[in-house]
């Protein structure tokens, strides 16, 4: 598991996105995500976990962290499933809400 940085401790709403092989959607949603959020007045977070993606999904990802709201990349080995990555990610959450995404928004 890599965490891009580390997690605040006060946080209303928590946004997990499971990704699979997601090179290729997951910036764009990540784009729409922090805009939408940064024009909110609470605080939240956006937890990327890559579920042991073959393509690019970490990479692509990775220059998103440190961005306000923050966004936080946890990696999978291998492939565990969606449920299992669901799961962790509400796990390191700090949200008050957390709700999940896919990547494709």
């Amino acid at each position: 598991m890599l965490q891009c940085q580390n997690m605040a401790s006060s946080i209303y709403l928590s946004i997990i996105i499971p990704a699979y092989n997601e090179a290729q959607r997951i910036s764009n949603t990540l784009r729409q995500i922090l805009i939408y959020l940064g024009q909110q007045f609470y605080t939240a977070e956006v937890i990327v976990v890559d579920d042991g993606s073959h393509d690019t999904t970490a990479h692509v990802v990775t220059p998103f962290c440190g961005q306000t709201p923050p966004v936080y990349l946890l990696q999978n080995e291998q492939n565990r499933g969606k449920g299992l990555s669901i799961r962790q990610g509400i796990g390191h959450a700090r949200g008050d809400y957390v709700l999940f995404s896919d990547a494709d928004g």
